[in-house]
């Protein structure tokens, strides 16, 4: 059929009607389409890539503080756990992991806040669960009590270090065999010679 034959039969029906009918509010849509994807550029992308960075490093170091930690668990890559789940299986494992647990849920909704609405800003979620952690300590070494992305940064990087000194400490110590072996060990460790 040739081009203006079919530009002519499409005319004819119910469907281009309705299209030229509402073209008014077409246009109104394609507008506010237009604010819509104006405002998603308009934000600061650092403090986006920050926040996702943030939260790929958590993930990255959860994953594999949890593979050091279950060595019995196949491969935790192939079972696609998702971040929230991975939080969960590292929850009341470990006394010293699981003060980190309410930051790695802080994290993740934050996360989840910012792609799931446009107009989110840091100052408007909730970072208490981060300043909890954080603060206390850098307040006992004199470091700055940082607010907004800096906080997530500085949560993430306390965290991160933690998950990874412990993780290299159920290597060295747990023999191959996990946090329970980990724990045994340090129990006998943590004796005084005294006794």
């Amino acid at each position: 059929m040739h081009k203006n034959n079919m530009q002519k039969s499409f005319l004819k029906t119910k469907y281009a009607r309705q299209l030229i009918s509402d073209y008014d509010t077409i246009v109104e849509d394609v507008k506010k389409f237009n604010t819509l994807w104006d405002q998603f550029w308009a934000k600061d992308s650092s403090v986006l890539g920050d926040l996702l960075t943030c939260h790929l490093i958590l993930e990255f170091h959860l994953t594999n503080w949890l593979a050091a930690a279950n060595p019995g668990v196949p491969s935790l890559d192939n079972a696609r756990l998702s971040f929230s789940q991975k939080i969960i299986f590292s929850d009341n494992v470990d006394k010293t992991i699981q003060i980190m647990v309410p930051g790695f849920r802080c994290i993740n909704k934050v996360r989840n806040a910012f792609s799931h609405n446009l107009s989110v800003t840091l100052d408007s979620v909730n970072l208490a669960p981060l300043r909890e952690i954080v603060w206390p300590w850098h307040k006992a070494a004199g470091k700055a009590q940082n607010e907004g992305i800096q906080l997530v940064k500085d949560f993430t990087l306390m965290a991160s270090g933690l998950l990874y000194g412990q993780l290299k400490s159920i290597e060295r110590y747990g023999k191959g065999d996990g946090i329970v072996a980990y724990h045994r060990w340090l129990d006998v460790a943590m004796q005084s010679d005294e006794n």
